[in-house]
C-alpha cells in the first residue's frame, strides 16, 4: 500500500506505519497507477480521471468543492464506493477497499470506463477538428 501525505505534510506524522505500507509526500501518478489494484482518493478530478484511465476501481472520500459531485458520479457509474465525511474510519476504509477488490462489478465498470477513455480522440485530433471548424485563433 502506498499513501501520499501531500507536499506540506510530514510522513513521519503518520507513524507507526505497517510493514506493508509506504508513505511518501508525493509520487507521480504515472509511476504509481499502473501498479495499483484500487485507489482511495478524495474524488478530485486529477486522481479520479487518472484512476479511471487505468481502469481502477476506487474508494472516494470527498472533501470539498466538486468532490461530492464527482464521487456521486463514480458511485453511479459503478466504479467506486463512496465514504462521506463523518463515516470515515480505518475499518470503514478497509471494508470499502475490500469490497471494490472482491466484487468484480467494480473492476468491470472501471475497465469499461478506461476503454471509453482510450477510444476518445487525443488532443491533436481535437485541436485539428477545432481548427477546421473555427479556423485559427490568435
Amino acid at each position: 500500500m502506498v499513501v501520499t501525505a501531500g507536499t506540506n505534510n510530514d510522513p513521519a506524522d503518520l507513524e507507526p506505519v505497517p510493514a506493508n505500507a509506504l508513505i511518501e509526500r508525493f509520487v507521480p501518478q504515472a509511476e504509481l497507477l499502473p501498479r495499483c489494484s484500487a485507489v482511495v482518493h478524495h474524488a478530485g478530478a486529477g486522481t479520479m480521471f487518472g484512476a479511471l484511465a487505468h481502469g481502477l476501481p476506487a474508494v472516494a472520500i470527498p472533501q470539498g468543492a466538486d468532490n461530492f459531485t464527482l464521487a456521486e458520479a463514480l458511485r453511479k457509474a459503478g466504479v467506486a464506493r463512496v465514504l462521506m465525511p463523518g463515516t470515515v474510519s480505518a475499518g470503514a476504509v478497509r471494508e470499502a477497499v475490500q469490497s471494490v477488490l472482491d466484487d468484480p462489478s467494480y473492476a468491470v465498470a472501471a475497465r469499461r470506463t478506461a476503454d471509453e477513455i482510450a477510444a476518445m480522440p487525443g488532443p491533436e485530433e481535437v485541436a485539428a477538428v477545432l481548427r477546421r471548424r473555427f479556423g485559427r485563433v490568435g
